[in-house]
């Protein structure tokens, strides 16, 4: 027999047997302390049976990201478990529970809510508790990365540790690939997040925050090192490193390793790596130093969900000290023991000296508090730094949550199943400002020290007690009965349905308009004011896990925190809601939870939508010839209520099974409500007994106006979500679509949202994305129809009429305002003032076809016998030099929206698409006839066989870059202020629009139509000069929206998006009144489609008066800011409440004019326009608080004043 080392585990103390056959020790221990079964924990690694590799494994950061290696002994590879602890048997031979009848369960705060699990401490010297009706069932899924911290605490906790097993409960491993996640059941646990790599990878950590950076204030987000992206951002850094040379010290860091391999301090360009991939960081060369010797903190911070965002800070970190003195020469930039504090470097240095006291100042490990009261001697104001390094955490976390929530609700279907533990590294300067190193998304638990026993060992206690372990549903119902009747629980296994992700038609509805609005003060008492089932769930979360925070503190949500709002780039709901329920209940927890706690005795918080219960849309299908409910209709109503109902009380059944939704039809509704539709009762209401608002009603999957008497605007969705709307109303949403020029783009999202689609001549359409040409042969226009053109758009489209206005302006208005478009000549009228010009300044000229677009019959000419004198051209004055990136010619298409004409209204947005040449620039005339130097589009450069895609709006790469890169590249690289180019394209949109609007004004009066019928999305083509002077080219009046690339499909679906409901589409008013009826008693909505009077161009006699008044009459801009606003009439009602509307989706789109500060503008119109002082004055009161408007304009609406 073999002679084993064996670590053998009774109650809590680990006794050894050393040099004894493994048979021999289990048989003896069995005999002598009785158990039914015993586990072996620990076993010499030449053992047959237990040979497995405890190495990390390797792989990118996304499969694995532990920070510091531990020697984690194998297990004995058997299906039994690794440690389970039998009952102990009395005299008579009977099983009992090992302590009376305490269990380790704790219960929840609110009823009908299952008990937690109650971790025990890894030191505790009692045994579990747990009976073996429960164990057998509590089992854990090992992985070659499991601490033995964590081992102990679950073996204390009463869990089974196995290898292999299916129905595991929970696990502690390394990260997974996010499509691996969607494997998991509901009922277990792991410690990671999908896409957490976001911030664990070194180079994304970097790209989120240094992508907030440039969206707000760098400022804000100035406590990462200056960090650079090889091979990515090579010539970036070579051009840094040209100006600063050897002078500053630079770290190199493989962007996904972790415990300090390949890290190293360079001061050489020769050291610098070409083709590996790696990140090179500023080296921080003056740090704090406490006797001689640098250090970083560890600090970890508790991450329970994303959506909503709940982050707890541990107090308790770690101080890692480098264990070589610090010395800031060059010659010492080698030395690893210097520069570095990871623990698995510096434990490897013969000076290196353990800390096995938590409270002393002793050795290269101390715990973080007993730093914070060595720097409170040295009069350092410990508080004001712990609260910057909150700050460096919710600002980090919020930054990776852009892209880490839409992993998780993609690859998760239960928001039981994550939890993750992160490792902050912080390095403190000279100046005592903490700068984020990185973030490890495994972070060490190694225990080799009585100091880290100290520090990680109530860690992980609290860390599983917040996360919150459920006994799994695997519990057969009988057992389950018998511990519920034992220890007084209402229920005692998970409920799946606590957990769910699925949102009732309602829940939907409610999240959709509270993330619309723009104010904190809009939503700070509503939106708790009516708890719906999901709120209800998120909010008993929320608050059983304060109750076990122990020694973790909450930084985010608090009562305090929603200054952070601003800077998640999407409104989260839950981050709202929870932000308001801070607020109110914050100071007095009890009286909230006292509120959510009515409702879970009612089993509110398990309401469930229902996918069986008869939707909407088949009302008509259920009633026979009468009218009356068929038989098979009363029938399935009977059944699913009695099924409903079923599932509400039957919650401790092991085998719980719940219809969520189907994914195919979204508009089912309560069974309730079906019943009310269809048999004329009211309808069965669980109003929140605390709050004091009405019963929640049904409403419209439509955007609500934010004023009453309104009538709803359709919702266009980007993701693939699908809008189901009755079919009383799609019926009538009809779209007219061209098969060559409607974008594919356009297409699947107007179906998406409910639109009918035709390519036949129609009258009824009511929306269309078509070419100028085919605008022309439309014919008639309805009330209800919207264009994407404007009548006489070309005066903007057409080079030559672009042109000429431009020249009009400047002629009337001097250089000095209007000099952003190059010298221009329109052939073959003014070829000799050509001739004259290039036989003066000589040059490159660039030739285009007035009307044609994606670069068809452009060439650059040096010489006049090269553009022929037989056809009409414009010629262009060439921008030489341009500017370049990596040597290569770029232009800029930015999407500029009018969406009224009077009064003037645009908007241009955010995003845009960089377009850069695909042969690098060389500026000779022998090189003229080279398109792929010269000309930008990508219908030309796509073509070309050095053209390489992007398919990343964040990478700097290829020939299609997103704006936000470019705006990026030139801040940090070439140190240009992007802000103040942006703020000058801006200027050139507001001057080029106005420059064409009284063409524009007089044939939209042409028409008969109203501002509701037009809408247009124009491409501005932008270049940049050496001196990065923004020059602008030329507008597209029809932008392309084609796919051609992964980025034009990203950055075109999302405008497609943002500008189709910014313009606000309503569903026709061709409803007969049978319908109307049925609509408007179903969703409690008065106004349910277009509504004439509201956008009615005729005016009463008073209206024209007071018009008059102040057109005719030079008042000056006092006067009229003043006066306008004393007494709104209807119209004027009418028009601001359509500006409210708008800017309220604006989305991306960045509104240019009117604003507070656009006044100035009013110079160059041609004439004054009403409109445009009415709003000029609204902007200028209410501009900064838009609330006070909105709120006056609500009074006047609720009266319905605005359809007088």
């Amino acid at each position: 027999m073999k002679a084993t080392n064996y670590c053998v585990r009774f109650g809590h103390s680990l006794w050894s047997a050393i040099s004894c056959p493994a048979q021999v020790v289990a048989q003896k221990m069995i005999s002598c302390y009785r158990l039914s079964r015993m586990d072996v924990i620990a076993c010499n690694h030449r053992h047959k049976i237990a040979s497995v590799e405890y190495s990390v494994d390797g792989g990118d950061l996304e499969s694995q990201n532990e920070d510091e290696d531990e020697e984690i002994p194998p297990f004995i590879d058997i299906d039994q478990p690794v440690l389970t602890l039998g009952r102990f048997p009395d005299a008579d031979g009977d099983n009992k529970t090992p302590i009376g009848d305490d269990i380790p369960l704790r219960r929840s705060l609110f009823s009908n809510v299952a008990p937690y699990i109650a971790f025990q401490s890894f030191d505790c010297n009692e045994p579990p508790i747990m009976p073996h009706e429960v164990t057998k069932y509590l089992k854990w899924h090992l992985s070659t990365i499991t601490p033995l911290i964590v081992r102990r605490t679950l073996i204390n906790s009463g869990f089974q540790l196995m290898k292999r097993c299916q129905e595991w409960c929970g696990t502690w491993g390394k990260h997974m690939k996010s499509s691996c996640f969607r494997t998991l059941k509901e009922s277990q646990k792991i410690n990671h997040f999908p896409g957490t790599f976001q911030i664990g990878r070194k180079d994304c950590l970097w790209l989120n925050l240094n992508r907030m950076m440039l969206k707000h204030e760098v400022k804000e987000f100035d406590f990462i090192p200056r960090t650079y992206v090889l091979p990515r951002d090579l010539s970036c850094f070579r051009q840094v490193w040209k100006k600063v040379g050897s002078k500053a010290k630079w770290i190199v860091k493989p962007p996904a390793s972790a415990r300090g391999a390949g890290i190293k301090v360079v001061h050489r360009w020769s050291q610098i790596p070409r083709k590996r991939a790696v990140i090179v960081q500023q080296y921080l060369s003056r740090p704090k130093l406490i006797s001689g010797a640098k250090f970083d903190l560890r600090l970890y911070v508790l991450v329970t969900s994303f959506n909503p965002l709940k982050v707890y800070i541990y107090p308790d970190g770690l101080v890692r000290f480098a264990s070589v003195k610090y010395n800031d020469d060059i010659n010492y930039l080698s030395d690893r023991f210097m520069h570095l504090t990871n623990y698995s470097i510096n434990k490897t240095n013969s000076t290196y000296t353990s800390n096995d006291c938590v409270d002393s100042c002793t050795g290269h490990k101390w715990a973080l508090r007993t730093l914070w009261s060595y720097l409170e001697r040295e009069q350092v104001d410990v508080s004001k730094l712990w609260a910057t390094v909150k700050d460096i955490v919710v600002k980090t976390m919020i930054a990776g949550e852009t892209n880490i929530t839409p992993l998780t609700r993609v690859n998760t279907s239960s928001r039981y199943c994550c939890y993750e533990l992160f490792g902050f590294d912080i390095l403190l300067d000279e100046n005592l400002k903490p700068w984020l190193l990185e973030v490890n998304i495994s972070p060490s638990l190694q225990s080799s020290s009585t100091l880290d026993t100290a520090i990680k060992g109530p860690l992980i206690k609290t860390v599983f007690n917040v996360a919150g372990y459920q006994l799994p549903n695997t519990l057969p119902a009988e057992e389950a009965k018998k511990l519920a009747d034992k220890y007084q629980f209402d229920v005692v296994c998970q409920d799946y349905r606590l957990h769910k992700t699925v949102l009732s038609y309602q829940e939907r509805v409610k999240q959709s308009v509270y993330t619309n609005l723009k104010n904190r003060e809009e939503y700070l008492e509503l939106i708790i004011k009516n708890l719906t089932p999901d709120d209800v769930r998120q909010l008993i979360m929320y608050e059983d896990e304060l109750t076990q925070l122990d020694r973790f503190e909450k930084i985010f949500p608090t009562a305090a925190s929603y200054p952070y709002l601003q800077y998640f780039d999407v409104p989260r709901y839950y981050n709202m809601l929870f932000d308001a329920w801070e607020t109110k209940y914050a100071g007095n927890r009890s009286e909230g939870i006292m509120r959510l706690e009515k409702l879970c005795q009612q089993k509110y918080h398990l309401e469930q939508p229902t996918s069986e219960s008869l939707s909407f849309v088949n009302l008509y299908r259920v009633r026979n010839k009468k009218g009356k409910l068929t038989k098979e209709a009363k029938r399935k109503i009977d059944m699913t209520s009695r099924s409903n109902r079923d599932s509400c009380t039957n919650t401790s059944s092991s085998k719980l099974s719940l219809d969520c939704g189907s994914e195919e039809d979204e508009m089912y509704s309560y069974v309730d409500i079906t019943e009310r539709l269809i048999l004329a009762r009211s309808i069965r209401r669980i109003s929140d007994p605390v709050g004091a608002g009405d019963s929640k009603n049904l409403s419209l999957p439509m955007r609500s106006s934010l004023f009453a008497h309104v009538p709803p605007f359709i919702i266009f969705h980007a993701n693939g979500t699908t809008t189901k709307l009755p079919i009383q109303m799609t019926k009538h949403l009809l779209w007219w679509m061209t098969k060559k020029n409607t974008p594919k783009i356009v297409m699947a999202m107007v179906r998406r949202s409910g639109f009918r689609t035709t390519s036949k001549h129609a009258d009824n359409w009511c929306g269309t994305w078509c070419s100028t040409s085919a605008y022309e042969k439309l014919g008639r226009t309805n009330n209800y129809s919207k264009i994407n053109h404007f009548p006489s758009s070309a005066e903007l489209g057409d080079k030559i009429l672009l042109w000429r206005n431009f020249r009009q302006m400047r002629r009337k208005f001097g250089a000095k305002h209007f000099d952003y478009v190059p010298l221009t000549f329109v052939l073959p009228s003014e070829r000799l003032g050509l001739k004259g010009t290039m036989k003066k300044n000589g040059g490159f000229w660039i030739v285009k076809p007035p009307d044609c677009c994606a670069g068809t019959g452009i060439k650059v000419v040096s010489n006049l016998d090269e553009i022929p004198n037989y056809r009409s051209y414009v010629a262009q004055r060439y921008i030489s030099p341009p500017r370049l990136i990596d040597g290569v010619k770029f232009d800029m298409r930015l999407y500029v929206l009018l969406t009224s004409i009077d009064p003037l209204r645009i908007y241009v947005y955010n995003e845009g698409l960089v377009r850069l040449a695909t042969v690098k620039y060389v500026d000779h005339m022998n090189t003229l006839s080279d398109r792929f130097m010269h000309l930008t589009n990508t219908s030309v450069n796509k073509v070309s066989p050095n053209f390489q895609p992007n398919d990343d709006p964040d990478a700097c790469k290829g020939n299609m870059w997103s704006l936000n890169c470019l705006w990026r590249y030139l801040a940090t690289t070439e140190s240009v202020d992007a802000v103040e180019i942006w703020t000058k394209i801006k200027d050139i949109a507001v001057k080029t629009v106005i420059s064409a609007e009284p063409s524009l004004y007089r044939a939209w009066k042409r028409t008969s139509l109203t501002t509701y019928n037009f809408y247009q999305l124009f491409g501005f083509d932008v270049l940049l000069d050496s001196e990065c002077r923004p020059w602008l080219l030329e507008v597209n009046d029809f932008p392309s929206m084609e796919p051609d690339t992964p980025l034009c499909n990203l950055v075109k679906g999302q405008l497609a998006k943002d500008y189709l409901n910014l313009v606000g589409f309503h569903v026709p008013d061709l409803l007969t009144d049978k319908e109307l009826r049925l609509l408007r008693s179903f969703y409690r909505k008065h106004a349910i489609c277009y509504n004439r009077q509201l956008y009615s161009n005729v005016l009463t006699w008073q209206e024209r008066k007071k018009q008059y008044h102040f057109l005719n009459r030079k008042y000056n801009r006092k006067y009229y800011l003043r006066s306008i606003l004393k007494s709104l009439t209807p119209d004027d009602v009418r028009v601001l409440i359509r500006h409210e509307d708008e800017i309220a989706q604006t989305g991306r789109f960045e509104r240019i004019f009117p604003t507070p500060d656009t006044f100035n503008y009013f110079a160059f119109f041609e004439e004054d326009r009403y409109y445009n002082l009415l709003l000029d004055a609204w902007e200028n009161e209410y501009g900064r608080d838009r609330s006070r408007g909105i709120e006056r304009l609500r009074k006047l609406c609720r009266k319905k004043y605005h359809l007088s």
